[in-house]
């Protein structure tokens, strides 16, 4: 039994071009139009490929680019693949280099329309035991996701490829030293059980992090284009037309943006310069720093839901904070004005849906304010009270 029937393929009518297209040894049929075509059934018997009996099927073309890889991930791929052979071996590599060539694995890059159960089942045990090797090797294999998931179905072989993100495993330990935000098990921990959620529910890949961004920029370009012609005429936009374009068009794409989740980038440290009073709380002048949850933040500035933080967000902001956090890999610390009982003040709301989307699971925050060292985050009193008479996004515009 060849391993596309052992996992339960449907049986189905392959055309093709030429007779020379089809499987060796598999019976040719012609249609009742002229085309030729085989059934699945029909092709011979054949043995699960052995790793290294893989044998690529072509050459690939591929240029680093600058601002999503390295040149170190090309030498970890060159190394790793001489060890691994489920990754694609470095051809006529000369060392770092932008430009090279490496194998084309066989197989397709996976289809979950056409993926049965127990095909799900092996790709993502496949995968689990490829990344691990290659935490074994001391490397860690970030982006594990569909579009980079090659699978052969006659054979059942599974490589991984797209190396632009692979990078140095890192302990706990060391993630502590270096003030990263997680350590490699969390990153590879997260992106497998992704993984895993997107196979079993057999829906294609959530929206990158570009790409609803860029989607809520674009709505928000259109509001600044009915200021910019109310102002040609010393008027200022409809509260009412802000309002309906807010709740049927910028509302779910802000919601899209704050619900949507990633991996953090490698190598964010914490940094506490962006306010003077922040600065002041780590060296102990009126205040401290406190480290806490994303949410124990928000819900201290009265946003302690996803509609109630689209009132008090700004698009513009961000789109600043998502792109400088992946450029610069430096997260700002916030900070609360505390008077004993509320809050009387904040800066870093936007960075708290921040780290929300980023995946970082605790911020610093500095509590200032005479009585900052009685602030609890559970029975502070939030700084909105009720629900903004307002909206954040129509008064800001």
């Amino acid at each position: 039994m060849r391993y596309s029937d052992k996992l339960g393929l449907v049986e189905r009518r392959i055309y093709i071009q030429q007779p020379s297209d089809a499987p060796k040894g598999v019976a040719i049929q012609k249609g009742v139009r002229g085309g030729h075509y085989y059934d699945t059934k029909n092709i011979p018997h054949t043995t699960p490929a052995q790793p290294h009996e893989v044998k690529p099927v072509g050459k690939f073309f591929k240029q680093v680019s600058p601002f999503g890889g390295s040149k170190k991930a090309v030498t970890i791929q060159h190394e790793l693949s001489k060890k691994i052979p489920n990754i694609p071996k470095v051809i006529n590599y000369k060392g770092d280099a932008w430009k090279y060539e490496m194998d084309k694995m066989p197989g397709i890059k996976v289809d979950l329309a056409e993926l049965t159960k127990d095909e799900k089942k092996h790709i993502y045990d496949e995968v689990e035991r490829i990344t691990s090797q290659i935490k074994d090797a001391g490397y860690l294999y970030p982006d594990i996701h569909t579009g980079n998931v090659m699978y052969d179905r006659d054979t059942g072989f599974v490589s991984l490829v797209d190396f632009d993100q692979v990078h140095d495993w890192t302990t706990p330990e060391e993630a502590k030293a270096n003030n990263e935000v997680h350590d490699s098990q969390t990153i590879l921990n997260f992106r497998l059980a992704d993984f895993k959620k997107i196979l079993d529910k057999g829906v294609r890949e959530r929206p990158s992090g570009e790409e609803v961004i860029s989607n809520m920029t674009k709505l928000d370009k259109e509001v600044d284009d009915m200021w910019t012609v109310a102002k040609k005429t010393g008027t200022t936009p409809d509260k009412d037309k802000l309002h309906k374009f807010f709740d049927d068009k910028m509302a779910p794409a802000l919601k899209k943006v704050l619900n949507h989740r990633e991996p953090t980038p490698k190598g964010v440290e914490f940094t506490y310069d962006d306010y003077g009073v922040v600065s002041d709380a780590k060296a102990g002048n009126g205040g401290h720093i406190q480290f806490m949850t994303p949410d124990q933040f928000l819900k201290s500035v009265g946003a302690s839901s996803v509609d109630k933080q689209v009132k008090i967000a700004t698009p513009s902001s961000l789109k600043y904070l998502y792109d400088k956090i992946k450029k610069d890999k430096k997260f700002g610390a916030g900070f609360l004005d505390f008077d004993g009982n509320t809050i009387t003040g904040h800066e870093g709301r936007h960075h708290a849906m921040m780290a929300k989307i980023l995946q970082i699971p605790k911020i610093p925050v500095a509590i200032i304010g005479k009585n900052h060292d009685k602030f609890n985050p559970d029975t502070a009193v939030p700084e909105y009270k009720e629900t903004l008479a307002e909206l954040h996004y129509v008064l800001n515009s």
